[in-house]
């Protein structure tokens, strides 16, 4: 848990950007459900869960791509857009050094899902407040 908490005072800037930025996201997607339908209680619950689990889907999303796991198709567009459009030589020999070079880049940077995961959070404690509000 100390390495946790040391990149979260070191890069504090970047979690609250990406917590203010997944907060506009889920309630942009929480308006967008709710407007669009007969603005009920049940409405409002469904739009946080809405936003609940699409901002939990984004988190998950940025969680496998801080192991590595889209660096293949980087590469491979990387490569592509490379041969297609620039007429100097690719910075990357092969696969192994490009995803080298990335892994050595993640080892110094925050890990931004945490923030989307606080706002998913935020979101089912709304969820569960309106369903507490719907039952009474």
């Amino acid at each position: 848990m100390g390495k946790i908490k040391q990149n979260i005072v070191k890069y504090w800037k970047e979690y609250l950007i990406a917590f203010i930025i997944a907060l506009v996201l889920g309630v942009v997607i929480f308006l967008l459900f709710f407007l669009l339908k007969d603005r009920t209680l049940y409405d409002a619950l469904n739009a946080a869960t809405m936003s609940a689990v699409i901002i939990l889907c984004f988190g998950g999303l940025a969680f496998v791509a801080s192991f590595g796991f889209f660096d293949l198709l980087g590469y491979g567009a990387k490569q592509t857009l490379s041969t297609v459009f620039s007429k100097k030589a690719n910075k990357y020999h092969d696969y192994a050094s490009y995803q080298e070079e990335k892994r050595a880049k993640r080892e110094h940077s925050p890990h931004v899902f945490y923030s989307f995961l606080a706002v998913s959070i935020i979101f089912l404690i709304v969820v569960l407040v309106l369903e507490i509000k719907i039952r009474n």
